[in-house]
Order: C-alpha cells, then sequence, then structure tokens
C-alpha cells in the first residue's frame, strides 16, 4: 500500500507502521505491535500517545492486560477536515485507501466491552459513531450535558446537528441547569431534536449519551475523556434511566444538618442483613480527616448489623488504614481511579438513590426513589465493584502503594530502581522504621546500575542484579497481597496500573520464582 497520503496528511513513519500494524493484527498489547509495525520499544508508547491524542487508536482492559485498537479508518476523514492546508487534496487521496483500509479492519474486528478515547478529537471520534452506527429513524439519549462541554465543543455541536438532522437520526438532550436558555432552544430549533433541563438543579461532572448497545461516558475537563461500554444490560439501564429523569420528581434537601438526617432515615429503612452501597465515598466530603458524624454514624450501623458496600474516592487510602474496623465490620471497601467522583457521594439503597453534593457554601442531597433508577445505578456500582483492573496516577498513589505492600507483609518487585524512594526521602526514612517493626520483607530483581542505590539497603531487602536496563528501566512491577502492580515512570507523573486478580496475582508470583532462581536473565 502507498502510505504517502497518511504522510502528507501529518503522520510520522512510525504513526503509520504502528495504526497499520493495529488494523492488521486488531486489538493488541505492546509487543506484537513493536514486531509488526518495527518500531524501537522506547517509542511505542509516545507514538501510541500521539495517535490516541489524534482520535486514530484507543485502548481497553481486557483479561488484566492493556490492548490498543485502531479507531475505525473513516476518523482518519474526520482528522482530515480539520488541516486548514490542502484539505481537497488530502481528502481525496485518504478517500481513495479508505477502502483498502477498511477491509482490512473488517477482517480481524472483534467486539470489545470498553474502549477509552482521550482529548477533544478522541472524544468527537466516540461520539460520531451515533451517525455511523444508526440509521433514519432511531434515537440516541444525551444527558448531563455541562457549560463545559457546550463551551468547548460548541463549533463542533452546531456542526454535528447539521449532520445528524439530514441523516434523520433523532435525538434527546437532557441539559444540566447552568447551561443557558439560548443554548437549549437552539437545540430544539433542529429537527428530530428535543432538548430541556435535568428536572433538578444537579451539574453532573460528566455526561452520558446511550444508543443501541453503547453507553458514552464523557468528562469534558481539560483534558476530555469519553469512556464507551459496550453492553447492553448497561446501556438498558441507563436509557430506563434517561426515560426516568425525563419526567422525573425528585426531592432536594439543603445544608449538612439536613444530608445528616437522611443518613439517618436511610439506616431506619434498613432491617439487619440489608445492604447498601456508596459511589464516591468520603467523609462529608473530605478524604484527609474524618469528622465526629461518620464515625458516630457506622457504629451505630455496625451495631444494627447492617451491611456497606463502599467505593471510596482516591486519596482516602490513609484514613481506611488508621480506621479499618469502622468500614470493614459489616462492610467490604475499594477504591475509585483518580479524580472519579470527586464531591459527590451516591447512595444507593431501598430502591432510592441519595445524590449527596458537598458544595463548599452549601451540600444539598438530591433523593430519587425509583425502582428502574435505582436499578440502573446498581448495574452501574456493580460494574464498577467487580472491574479488578484500574489506573491510578500521581507520586501519592505510588506512596499509598508503599502503606499498601508494608499493610501485606512482603513485595516482591521486578525492576524496582528506587525512583520513589528518590522523591520522598522523608517519608521513606519513617516507612523504613515502621516496615523494620513489623518485620516486612521484600525481594527486588533488577540491573546492576541500581546496585548502591538505597533501595538495596534496606536491612529486610534482597536483591538481584539479573536483568538488563533496558528491562527494567521500563516499567516495575509489584507482586503482593492477592494484586499485581506496574508502575511507569516514563511521563511526567508515574502511571500504575493495578490488577486486584488472585489468579493473576498467582502467575506472576510463579514467573517471578523462576527468575529469581535464575542467575541469567
Amino acid at each position: 500500500m502507498d502510505t504517502r497520503p497518511l504522510e502528507e496528511i501529518g503522520l510520522t513513519k512510525g504513526e503509520i507502521a504502528v495504526y497499520l500494524s493495529l488494523l492488521e493484527v486488531g486489538s493488541s498489547t505492546v509487543g506484537p505491535i513493536i514486531d509488526k509495525a518495527k518500531v524501537s520499544s522506547s517509542k511505542i508508547y509516545d507514538i501510541l500517545e500521539r495517535l490516541i491524542d489524534k482520535g486514530l487508536v484507543s485502548y481497553v482492559i481486557k483479561e488484566n492486560r492493556k490492548y490498543f485498537k485502531a479507531a475505525n479508518p473513516r476518523r482518519i476523514l474526520e482528522y482530515l477536515k480539520e488541516k486548514e492546508q490542502n484539505i481537497k487534496y488530502q481528502e481525496k487521496n485518504i478517500e481513495q485507501i479508505l477502502p483498502s483500509l477498511l477491509q482490512k479492519q473488517k477482517l480481524i474486528e472483534k467486539k470489545q466491552e470498553i474502549n477509552i478515547y482521550e482529548g477533544i478529537k478522541g472524544v468527537k471520534t466516540a461520539h460520531e459513531k451515533t451517525l455511523h452506527e444508526l440509521k433514519k429513524g432511531e434515537e440516541f439519549y444525551f444527558m448531563g450535558v455541562s457549560i463545559l462541554s457546550t463551551e468547548k465543543f460548541k463549533g463542533y455541536w452546531q456542526e454535528y446537528h447539521k449532520r445528524r438532522e439530514k441523516a434523520g437520526i433523532a435525538t434527546k438532550v437532557l441539559f444540566n441547569r447552568n447551561v443557558s436558555r439560548k443554548e437549549l432552544d437552539n437545540r430544539n430549533k433542529f429537527k428530530f431534536c428535543k432538548a430541556k433541563y435535568m428536572p433538578f438543579e444537579f451539574n453532573t461532572p460528566s455526561w452520558i449519551e446511550v444508543f443501541k448497545e453503547t453507553t458514552i461516558i464523557g468528562v469534558p475537563s481539560e483534558q476530555p475523556i469519553a469512556l464507551e461500554i459496550k453492553n447492553k444490560e448497561v446501556a438498558e439501564s441507563f436509557k430506563s434511566y434517561f426515560e426516568g429523569l425525563w419526567s422525573q420528581e425528585v426531592t432536594v434537601l439543603k445544608g449538612i444538618e439536613e444530608i445528616k438526617k437522611n443518613f439517618w432515615r436511610m439506616l431506619d429503612e434498613l432491617k439487619e442483613g440489608d445492604e447498601y452501597y456508596v459511589l464516591g465515598a468520603t467523609w462529608l466530603g473530605t478524604t484527609d480527616k474524618m469528622p465526629e458524624f461518620p464515625i458516630e454514624f457506622h457504629t451505630e450501623r455496625q451495631r444494627r448489623k447492617i451491611k456497606v458496600k463502599f467505593l471510596f474516592v482516591s486519596g482516602a487510602e490513609k484514613i481506611i488504614q488508621k480506621n479499618k474496623e469502622l468500614f470493614t465490620l459489616f462492610g467490604e471497601v475499594k477504591f475509585l481511579p483518580s479524580s472519579i467522583y470527586e464531591g459527590i457521594q451516591i447512595n444507593i439503597y431501598n430502591n432510592k438513590v441519595a445524590f449527596n453534593i458537598w458544595r463548599e457554601k452549601e451540600p444539598i442531597v438530591m433523593i430519587i426513589e425509583d425502582q428502574k433508577v435505582y436499578k440502573t445505578f446498581k448495574t452501574y456500582f456493580d460494574n464498577l465493584w467487580n472491574q479488578d483492573t484500574y489506573v491510578l496516577k500521581g507520586i501519592d498513589a505510588i506512596q499509598n502503594l508503599f502503606e499498601e505492600i508494608l499493610e501485606a507483609g512482603h513485595c516482591d518487585w521486578i525492576g524496582a530502581r528506587g525512583y520513589f524512594i528518590d522523591k520522598r526521602p522523608e517519608y521513606i526514612d519513617d516507612w523504613e522504621k515502621r516496615a523494620i517493626k513489623k518485620g516486612f520483607t521484600f525481594r527486588n530483581i533488577v540491573d546492576k546500575e541500581v546496585k548502591g542505590h538505597r533501595i538495596t539497603k534496606f536491612p529486610f531487602a534482597k536483591t538481584k542484579y539479573t536483568i538488563p536496563i533496558e528491562f527494567s528501566s521500563l516499567s516495575a512491577f509489584w507482586i503482593y497481597g492477592e494484586k499485581v502492580v506496574i508502575s511507569n515512570w516514563m511521563e511526567k507523573e508515574p502511571f500504575v496500573l493495578v490488577i486486584n486478580n488472585k489468579n493473576f496475582h498467582n502467575l506472576y508470583k510463579q514467573q517471578f520464582e523462576l527468575l529469581w532462581n535464575k542467575n541469567k536473565f
């Protein structure tokens, strides 16, 4: 295939090689991409990141591994239209090779459960599927549209609705109440579009769109993200939720004292042995300190033997460790990835969903009593709860892992080079004292250049220098408890993939023992 048209629209040779390889191999981990594309392992992540930014590649966590997939080649046309120079010439060239690209993808395309799209272009790619996958007369649903999403994508929405209108595809849109009336009226001017406000004063942190068996959850931040879920049950649940909201009446309570009263009412509605679910759990909106009320509340909950599952926001780990019994007696605790549900706690119980919104001036709670809405959020909660793979970012996430391995009592590392130890020496001073007192131990297989580093000098450390630096400089593997953690320091802030799966842990444990007993890599 002549790849010059792809070079002329701005793709590098490396990007072209990786994208074409993904079209041929389908959903793939990094290894096969490197082999097929003939690119350096040191450059592959940078190339994939650029392709993700352009909306040409997405990735998914499948079978506890990160898989990359080429976007539908039609995305190249959308990318091409955004180029300001030689637009007609470039579009003609892409159209010439498009059938060949589509044919390559069609031969190996497999259904995926989850795709993640990053950046403005990636989010647009996800949304464009409403035009590619729906036919004339079909309808999709869009809720939680915020000021940020309308401002950031303003020009795009106008152009998109013209194309949607021409295609005869219908939509219903629920705007947040902070969006101007002018914006809402604008949508209602388009054919086959009905728009109105959410039935309550609730500025959702994300939008949700549903069509066929697909649900897309978008976060319009500075670096927007769209999470695509292909699951019939989830899509039907959110469709039911949308239909409920389209004519929903809710109870709204204002002020911290009203929120506390509603917590006690929830407890009174539940019986011994009943269970409720908390999504985005905090302590009245905080993660670094615990007020008296949660202590009082959960002490009484335990006395009544009412069970709970918590999905705490990231950052609450330290407080949980200090007050473990308060939450694990008749309770189970897991954590959400960073920046998810901060500022909102959702309690799911007894056919009700209570949204606790921790506004600085005046927190509010909104209670929806509706079986369909309850089932929607329970389904959503269950999907998050049963997800054994999640991503964390930042140096604080690494520090929390050090607390976790201390609690586990032992950790095996592959490729740990001591980056965090260099970043936070004072914390490590304290951590080392506690590790010695607890009887903590670790083993580390690393390259020879780490010899003499503090990570090799702990009295409880055992180290072997049997792997090449080309391996250990990429990622570190943590094997402890029932987890496998992969940390990567190649970006500005550390990136952590956590896999909480006993079978996966046992597999990596066996692999570690094989490496540990080898004198050479």
